[in-house]
């Protein structure tokens, strides 16, 4: 009865135990890439500033793509990286075009891309009427990426 008593106790602190976030600090650095929205397909680059405690931090720059409008825009980014999900949403406008919201944007990174190379990130834009983006690192760009 006792032997039941502690392994329900321990089995009890294992399920009610907070999950531990990915290290983060993989991803950081700038990107540059596109995402697509209805027929748009826009010009983007993201500088990243991940954490070891799975915090992401950043900007987004986009504008005019090879099929888009004239628009663009910037906004600070956050979120998570977390059992290689990494998952970012826009938090405040720095210039906000006439009739544009800001959106998310959801990957795996597990493994995080190496910090050179045709490293990329893909995926979903999480916004109605979206579809996907695609991100290369560039190298030799921290932290200040330019459309």
């Amino acid at each position: 009865m006792r032997a039941a008593a502690l392994s329900l106790a321990a089995l009890t602190a294992f399920v009610a135990a907070p999950a531990l976030a990915d290290d983060a600090t993989g991803v950081s650095g700038a990107w540059s890439g596109t995402y697509a929205c209805g027929k748009v397909v826009r010009a983007m680059s993201v500088t990243l500033t991940g954490g070891a405690d799975g915090a992401i931090s950043g900007e987004l720059v986009f504008g005019p793509g090879p099929k888009g409008d004239s628009a663009s825009g910037k906004f600070h980014i956050s979120g998570t990286l977390h059992n290689g999900l990494l998952r970012f949403r826009g938090d405040k406008w720095i210039e906000q075009p006439a009739g544009y919201e800001m959106i998310g944007f959801l990957t795996y990174a597990d493994p995080p891309p190496p910090p050179t190379g045709e490293a990329g990130l893909s995926g979903t834009v999480l916004a109605e009427g979206c579809q996907g983006f695609k991100l290369r690192r560039q190298a030799g760009r921290p932290g200040g990426a330019v459309l």
